[in-house]
Formats: C-alpha cells, structure tokens, sequence
C-alpha cells in the first residue's frame, strides 16, 4: 500500500498556517512562548441530491501527537451537515491548547442519520453504518506545530455526498467511508467563514462601528450551541452591511439597541489581524476585545424564527425599477410544499454567487437569471393584493447558476494508470472509461486501519491498481475529465 502525506477534511483552527492546500510541511503558530494557544473549530459540507438532511452526532476532536493527544471538543453534539452547504459553523473552541507538534486531526462521530422529506410531510430516516467505531483521522500535508499564544482555524469540510457514493453494499445498508477536506490556518479557507450566528446585541460602540453580540441564558444561544453560549463576538458593521429590522425593511445601525435580539452572516476572523476598535464600556469597565471578529455581511433583526429560510428556483430576472422577480420555493421552514412569492431586493441586500471550489462572490442583481437556484434569507409577508403571491422581503441571496456542462459521476475499479498520460483506466458496472487528470484535479485516499478510517491527499502515482474509486468531472472526447477521484485504500472486506 502506498502511502503520501496526507490532507483532508474542512477543520478550521484559528492559530496555524495553511495545512492542506500549499503551505509549508512544517509550520509553526504563535509567539508568546508560556501562553496556552486558541483552536477553533469550523464545520461544512456541500449539498446531497438525494437526501434532506444529515444529522451527524460528534463525540469528540482531538489533535494527535507524538507527545499525546490534545483534546479540543468532547461531548455529544448533533449536527446537520446539509444545513451547510452555503455557510461553515463554529462548532467549537478551546482556548486553553496546549502548544507542540501535532500529525493528525481525529474527529470520532457517534452516529449519522439520514432524512428524506417527502411530499405528504411524512420523513424516512436511515441509519449509516460508521466504520472503525467512527473514528475519522485527517492527515496533513505532514505535521504542525502550535505555538504558544496564537488563535488557530481548523477548517472541516464534510462531503456527505461523495462520502455515500464511495461505497455501495447493494444489500440496502449505506456504509460511508468518510470524505472531509481539511484545512489548517490563520483564516478560514472554506465559504470564506462565512457563519450564522444569532444572540443579542450587549452593547454598540460609540462610534457605531460594532457592537457585541453574546448569548443570553435560555433565550437564545450564539451559533444555536449551548457549549458555546458563553462566547461574545465584536460584530464589526462597515458601509456595505445590510441593517434590516423584524419587519423585513431595511433599517440604520442607531435603530439597534443593547438587549435587541439580532442574527448576523458575516466572515469570522482572529481579532488580532483586525484593526483596533473603540472600546466598549459597560458597568464594569472598559471590555476586552473578543478573540474572534465576525465582519457583517447582514444583520438581522428579531427574534429567532423572525426569518426564514427559502430555497428554489428564479422564475424571472430581476425588475431593474422594482427589484421584484418571481421566486418558486421548494419549501421554507413552515411548508414542504413548493410556493410561488414575489421576492424583493433592496439596495441594502446583499447577493452572493456560491460556487464549490471558487467559494463566495458579490455579484449585482442584474447578473441573476431565470433558471438560477437561490437560497435566500426573508421576512414573508402578505401582498397588497390578496389575489397576488406573498411577497418575500430579502436580507441576503446565495446564488448558484446551473452548470453548462453536467456533472458526470462514475465508480469501479482501477484498471490501470499511466504518469506519462495522467489518466487512469476504470472498470464500471456497464463499460471501461479512461480518466484524466491535470492539476486542478483533487485527489485523495481513504483507508481502513484498526484505529480509524484515515483520508488524505494524494497524487496519481499514489493509487493502486485493482483499487475501488469513484470520480466526478465532465465528459471530454469520450473520457471523463476528473475534478474529483477519491480512492479506497483497503476494501471493506479487507477492513472486516
């Protein structure tokens, strides 16, 4: 078996320099040299076509080392993977980290459910057989060492749809052998950290610059965690943020008052690479700045549930005088149903292009088009004509255009490979296809060990022939041209 310095899953960890897509083997965090160092840890997946959601329960994250292991996270959290295709979650962060040279990221998952929707509102569950008692290990492009005293992202990208196409029973059980990319940094790599977070607003600068957002008790809770409703973040607000209010109107940052219940999108970063703030000062005293930053994209007003969440289809363009365009949701919070409304953009909306491998891009609202899918944020409410659709008043747009070329996705087994011609030749179920390659190309191994399922990076030269594979790209003179091959280092015969 072949083996190569690996790089995996999407982990974020505030505090080190980029493990998993060109940065140097050894790297080296922080500078204070007896101060505990911060590791954050960040959560996302892309989108599965055949399921609704994907309900993950994460017992523990863990950085594996020589001098021992180093615990971030222990605990049972469930999350939904799905829920973040176009956003990342903060799912964790211990600032007491002890610094030293690490090899591994270790995420052990309880347990995986996967939820269909249908029609009639009714739901189907099923259970994923995890191997290795769900221990997934992230392998680096080789080790990190965390220094003492930095802020580290560890950014874990969770592909919940490639992880369930890797491996086919055909006796109805699903056993998924994990595919996660993983990133290691300063800055969050993955949707650029673009996050959700809810709370309520503690106090506004001076020069309504930020504010605070924290958790308060029972009430609501920052990120929807309870382990982390103790975290306070400065949200900073700069001339392109939308304000809006619980009315779904848009509104200015003097509006917003201490105790006022707010969701945010926005980047999150170390507050240490931003520049300074104007101190806030409560009852106490001056506060300290908060060790991360979330640089507002839109904020919301109102309590949770004020808005809600769409996904669906632009049946129109965008009215350049109006703003107004024809939406066909596939189903808000509130219905399964698919619904027509009359969607409205202001000018303090913000709208995004979101693309998979070239992240989040700003675009104006005449480059959206009829066909595009959008998953947006709104207040609905109801038309000044009874007889026309409810209207969706928008805070933000996430859009995607449908590709020109179809994505193509195959399995089989490895027939051969050849360097000179970066292909390889796989064996599906109806037919031989060849395979190419070049460098934008992904590739990556996952193996079965006795401790763990373990995925990485690797190169063409890395695979072995008679290996299982499964490769999405695009038909290209009778091959498919790969953006994707992840491999099976060992069959799950070989695992039993």
């Amino acid at each position: 078996m072949k083996h190569l310095k690996r790089c995996l899953i999407s982990i974020l960890l505030l505090t080190l320099i980029t493990a998993c897509g060109g940065g140097s083997s050894d790297q080296t965090i922080g500078q204070t040299p007896e101060e505990p160092a911060t590791v954050a840890v960040l959560l996302s997946d892309a989108t599965a076509e055949d399921y609704d959601h994907a309900y993950a329960t994460i017992t523990r994250v863990e950085l594996l080392g020589d001098g021992g292991n180093q615990v971030i996270f222990s605990g049972e959290e469930t999350v939904d993977l799905l829920a973040l295709s176009d956003t990342v979650q903060l799912f964790a962060v211990d600032e007491d980290v002890e610094p030293g040279d690490y090899e591994k990221i270790r995420i052990t998952a309880s347990s995986l459910v996967l939820v269909v929707e249908n029609d009639d509102g009714s739901t189907l569950e099923t259970t994923v057989d995890l191997v290795a008692n769900g221990k997934i290990d992230l392998n680096p492009r080789g080790p990190f060492a965390i220094a003492a005293g930095g802020i580290v992202f560890v950014s874990l990208d969770w592909d919940v749809n490639e992880s369930l196409k890797l491996t086919e029973t055909g006796s109805g059980r699903i056993i998924m052998r994990p595919v996660v990319f993983v990133d290691i940094g300063f800055e969050p790599v993955f949707k650029r950290g673009l996050v959700r977070v809810s709370g309520i607003v503690r106090e506004l600068a001076p020069d309504l610059s930020y504010f605070r957002l924290c958790s308060l008790g029972d009430a609501t809770q920052l990120i929807d965690r309870p382990l982390l409703n103790s975290l306070c973040l400065d949200v900073v607000v700069g001339e392109n943020t939308g304000l809006f209010g619980d009315d779904g109107e848009p509104v200015m940052l003097v509006d917003l008052a201490a105790g006022d219940p707010v969701t945010v999108l926005g980047l999150i970063r170390r507050g240490v690479d931003e520049p300074d703030l104007m101190p806030i000062e409560d009852e106490t005293g001056a506060l300290p700045p908060t060790r991360f930053r979330l640089l507002a994209i839109v904020v919301e007003g109102g309590e949770p549930g004020t808005w809600s969440k769409h996904r669906g289809v632009l049946e129109s363009a965008v009215d350049p005088l109006t703003g107004t365009f024809d939406f066909l949701s596939f189903g808000s919070d509130q219905s399964l149903a698919d619904t027509r409304f009359a969607g409205q953009l202001y000018e303090e909306t913000r709208i995004f292009s979101v693309s998979r491998f070239a992240g989040i891009t700003e675009i104006d609202a005449s480059e959206l088009r009829a066909g595009d899918f959008a998953r947006l944020d709104a207040v609905q409410v109801p038309a000044g004509d009874a007889a026309d659709p409810e209207v969706l008043r928008i805070a933000i747009m996430l859009a995607k255009t449908p590709p020109a070329e179809p994505l193509v996705a195959i399995r089989g087994e490895i027939l051969s490979i050849d360097l000179d011609t970066a292909s390889l030749m796989l064996a599906t179920p109806t037919l031989d296809r060849c395979v190419t390659t070049d460098d934008e190309t992904r590739i990556f191994e996952v193996l079965v060990t006795g401790a763990a399922v373990e995925t990485m990076s690797a190169t063409l030269a890395d695979l072995d022939v008679g290996s299982n594979a499964f490769v999405t790209g695009v038909e290209d003179s009778g091959c498919v041209a790969a953006d994707l091959i992840i491999a099976e280092g060992q069959t799950l015969d070989d695992a039993a």
